[in-house]
C-alpha cells in the first residue's frame, strides 16, 4: 500500500517542536506512534517545528530546506507565534535587520536610494521585543499577511505534491 510510505511533516512554532516535552511527547511523535499501531509501519513523520517561528518564517524554511523533503502530506499549525505583538511586525523586522532572505526577494533591495541609506547608517539596528500586554504593539503577523503567508505556503507545498492540512490549537 502506497499509504504506508508516506513522509508527514508538521510545521509550526514551538507547540509543534514540543518545547518543554521529551521527543517522545511531542504531538509528531505521538501522530508517528498511532499511525505505526494502525499498520502504516514505514510511515515517517518529520518534525519541523521551530520555537518562536511565524507563518512568515515558516515560508522561508520551506523555501530553504523543507520543500527538499517531498512530504506527502504538511500538517501547518502557524497561529501562536503569528498573534504575539511585538514592537515591529516580522516583515518590517526583516528589513530593519538587514535580512537580506526578504529583501532580495522585494523591491527595496533593489532601490538605489534604500541601498545608500542602508550605508549610511551602517550597523544600527533596531531589534524587536515582544510586548508584555497585547493592548499595545502590532501583530508579528498582521492578519491579512497570515492569510497571504499561508497562501503561499499552501501553493508551495501543492507544486511538490503535497497534500496541506491547516489547524489552529
Amino acid at each position: 500500500d502506497s499509504q504506508s510510505d508516506w513522509k508527514i511533516m508538521t510545521m509550526g512554532c514551538s507547540t509543534t517542536f514540543g518545547w518543554g516535552v521529551g521527543n517522545a511527547e511531542t504531538y509528531p511523535s505521538r501522530l508517528e506512534h498511532y499511525i505505526k499501531i494502525a499498520g502504516y509501519s514505514t510511515t515517517q513523520v518529520i518534525n519541523a517545528g521551530q520555537p518562536g517561528y511565524t507563518s512568515f518564517q515558516g515560508n522561508w524554511l520551506w523555501d530553504k530546506s523543507l520543500k527538499n523533503y517531498s512530504p506527502d502530506v504538511v500538517l501547518i499549525g502557524f497561529i501562536v507565534q503569528d498573534a504575539r505583538k511585538a514592537a515591529y511586525s516580522d516583515r518590517s523586522q526583516a528589513i530593519l535587520q538587514k535580512d537580506y532572505r526578504y529583501l532580495k526577494d522585494n523591491f527595496l533591495y533593489n532601490l538605489r536610494i534604500y541601498l545608500g541609506l542602508r550605508s549610511l547608517l551602517g550597523s544600527v539596528q533596531l531589534r524587536a521585543k515582544e510586548r508584555r500586554s497585547q493592548d499595545d504593539g502590532v501583530f508579528r503577523v498582521p492578519p491579512a499577511d497570515y492569510v497571504q503567508n499561508l497562501r503561499s505556503l499552501v501553493s508551495k507545498i501543492q507544486k511538490v505534491g503535497g497534500k496541506p492540512i491547516l489547524f489552529g490549537f
